[in-house]
């Protein structure tokens, strides 16, 4: 319709008309681009609001279970050291032979940050960072992954070491079934096993520090979070 007046008012030399026309037609383009631009606006905010509420959510889960995780970590990490330290004497008492058999298989536990949240994958490998208008927060997100990363390239460290030294212990004791029947002296005087043994702890302790960091950098991206969220 706009198309044919047009054509009648510049056949008719109405020049007024061509001119309102054309301002028609200019004025419904740019009302639609803003339209379309306003809508835009409004889809990215509500997918911001729902990528953070995620990753809120996903953080508050986490921090719940992994302090837990952490102190059931720490339980066993004593128990590494206390077979540790036992293994630096020169003989045993009978109810410390008994301490050592307790804690010993404590050394064959491992742990550690293996892969990112889903939010962080949402969010960064998703592209979606770009839609968080606080360049603060986008700056928060990125250090909490930066420590996600430092922390699974810790434990793919560790693992490495763990692979080599766990076998070394069990091939320093003898065990028939889960009972261990290496002699005092033949546990004791095997500088092997105490090497080893020291060693999983340590990788152990690494561990423990790696996931506690990994803990406040969590608390700290919640904070920083908890005015975004509605």
């Amino acid at each position: 319709m706009i198309l044919s007046r047009f054509n009648r008012h510049l056949q008719s030399q109405n020049w007024l008309g061509v001119i309102l026309d054309f301002l028609v037609v200019v004025i419904g383009i740019f009302v639609a681009l803003q339209a379309a631009d306003w809508n835009q606006s409004r889809l990215d905010r509500e997918e911001e609001s729902y990528q953070l509420q995620f990753l809120y959510e996903e953080l508050v889960n986490k921090e719940n279970t992994f302090q837990v995780e952490i102190k059931e970590r720490q339980d066993i990490l004593e128990k590494s050291f206390v077979a540790s330290m036992l293994l630096t004497k020169d003989s045993w008492q009978p109810n410390q032979r008994k301490i050592f058999e307790q804690n010993i298989f404590s050394l064959f536990s491992f742990w550690g940050a293996s892969f990112r949240p889903v939010s962080l994958r949402r969010l960064i490998d998703g592209g979606k960072l770009d839609l968080i208008k606080s360049k603060p927060l986008q700056n928060a997100i990125l250090q909490f992954e930066n420590a996600y990363l430092e922390a699974i390239e810790q434990t793919k460290y560790s693992y490495g070491g763990s692979m080599v030294v766990t076998p070394q212990i069990t091939a320093s004791i003898i065990f028939d079934g889960m009972n261990i029947v290496s002699t005092d002296k033949e546990l004791l005087d095997n500088q092997r096993l105490r090497g080893v043994v020291r060693d999983k702890a340590v990788l152990q302790r690494i561990q423990i520090d790696t996931l506690s960091k990994l803990q406040k950098e969590r608390q700290k991206l919640i904070k920083i979070l908890e005015p975004f969220i509605k």
